[in-house]
C-alpha cells in the first residue's frame, strides 16, 4: 500500500531527491549505458546526479561515475558491470540505492576469466546507502576490483556476496581496506520478486565463497572498522584460501545467529572484533584459525570442529560465557594451541 508516494514499510517508489528522472534497463527504454548516451538521456561522461529508474537489467558497457544521486531498483533489477572488451569502473558516491514494494537482484561485476582477467570489472562504492537488495553487491568472477567505504547497508539478504563457483578459486581485488560500513536491518526484508529463493531475514553482512584471498576490515589500526547487526550470519565465509576478518563490531544479532561462521577454509585470521549478542561467537568446521585479541560474548564462544591436520591458535581473546568458552572437537593430529 502506498500513502503520497511512500509503501508502509518506508520504501519510496517515488524520487525523493528531486531533479531530473531517467528510466533504464531492459524492461525500459535503454538497456545499457551507452544507449542512454545515445538516445541523449543524459550525458555519460558526466557525474550522474538525477534519479534513475532501473527496470531488468541495465547493462553498464563504459565507465561511469555517480553521486549525490537517487537509484530505484524496481521488483528483480539488477545493474551489471560488464566488462567485455576493456576494464570498466562504476563509482558511486554519496548516493541513495534503494528498492521498490519488493527486493531487487543485485549490482554484479562482471570480469573475464583467465588469460583475459586483465579485463576486470571494479566498483567504488563510497559515502553511500545500500538497501533492499538481494545480493546487493555479487561478485561471481575473478578478478573483480572493489573499494567499498563508508557506507551503510540496510535490510539486505546478503550485502556483499561471492558465490560458490564448483571449486574454481576467485581472486577479488582490494586496493583499500573494506572499512568504514554499518550492515543493519532495521525493517523487514521486502518481499521475494518472482524467483527469488531466498530466506525471509537477513542471512549475513559477507558472504565470501570459493575466494582465495579476501580482507573485512583492517587489523592494522586496532580499531573497529565496520558494524554489524540484526542478522543472521555476521560473516559466512567457505572454502577461502586465506581471509582475515578484523576490527569487525557484531552485535544484536537475531535469533540462533552466529558471529563468523566458516567452513572448508584455508586459513582464517580473526582479530580485533567484538562479538555479542549472538548465540555462537565464532563457529569453525574444517578450517585452520588464528583467533587474537577478540573480545566476545555468548553462550557458546569459540568452537572449532572437524579440523584433522589443521592447526589452530586461539589467543589473547576475552571470553564471557554463560556455557561454553572454547569447544575443539575432531581435531585429531592438528595443532592446537589456546591461551587467554
Amino acid at each position: 500500500l502506498m500513502f503520497f508516494g511512500y509503501s508502509l514499510n518506508g520504501q519510496s517508489c517515488n524520487c525523493n531527491q528531486g531533479g531530473f528522472q531517467v528510466k533504464v534497463g531492459s524492461g525500459a527504454i535503454y538497456p545499457t549505458l551507452t544507449s542512454a548516451g545515445n538516445g541523449n538521456a543524459f550525458n555519460i561522461n558526466q557525474p550522474f546526479t538525477g534519479c534513475l529508474f532501473v527496470y531488468g537489467q541495465f547493462t553498464i558497457d563504459a565507465n561511469w561515475d555517480v553521486s549525490g544521486a537517487e537509484i530505484i531498483m524496481t521488483e528483480g533489477a539488477e545493474i551489471i558491470v560488464d566488462a567485455v572488451w576493456q576494464p570498466l569502473t562504476l563509482s558511486i558516491d554519496n548516493t541513495e540505492i534503494h528498492g521498490c514494494n519488493k527486493l531487487w537482484k543485485s549490482i554484479t561485476l562482471r570480469s573475464q576469466p583467465p588469460p583475459n582477467d586483465w579485463i576486470s570489472s571494479s566498483l567504488v562504492l563510497t559515502n553511500s546507502t545500500i538497501r533492499d537488495g538481494e545480493y546487493a553487491i555479487n561478485l561471481p568472477h575473478t578478478s573483480s576490483r572493489i573499494s567499498i567505504t563508508n557506507n551503510v547497508f540496510n535490510s539486505n539478504y546478503v550485502s556483499i556476496y561471492s558465490p560458490l563457483t564448483g571449486g574454481n578459486l576467485k581472486f577479488v581485488h582490494q586496493p583499500v581496506p573494506l572499512v568504514g560500513n554499518t550492515f543493519q536491518s532495521t525493517y523487514n526484508l521486502l518481499p521475494h520478486y518472482n524467483g527469488a529463493n531466498i530466506g525471509t531475514v537477513p542471512y549475513a553482512a559477507l558472504d565470501i565463497r570459493d575466494n582465495t584471498v579476501f580482507h573485512f576490515g583492517d587489523i592494522s589500526t586496532g580499531e573497529h572498522t565496520n558494524s554489524i547487526s540484526n542478522m543472521r550470519h555476521g560473516v559466512v565465509m567457505e572454502n577461502c584460501e586465506a581471509c582475515i576478518i578484523g576490527g569487525i563490531d557484531i552485535f544484536n544479532m537475531l535469533d540462533n545467529a552466529e558471529g563468523v561462521y566458516a567452513v572448508s577454509c584455508g586459513d582464517l585470521g580473526i582479530r580485533n572484533c567484538e562479538i555479542s549478542g549472538v548465540n555462537r561467537g565464532i563457529l569453525v568446521f574444517d578450517t585452520e584459525t588464528v583467533i587474537f585479541d577478540n573480545t566476545i560474548e555468548a553462550p557458546s564462544c569459540i568452537r572449532i570442529t572437524s579440523c584433522a591436520n589443521r592447526r589452530n591458535w586461539i589467543s589473547k581473546n576475552t571470553i564471557s560465557t554463560t556455557e561454553l568458552g572454547i569447544a575443539m572437537t575432531n581435531i585429531f593430529s592438528s595443532e592446537t594451541q589456546s591461551t587467554m
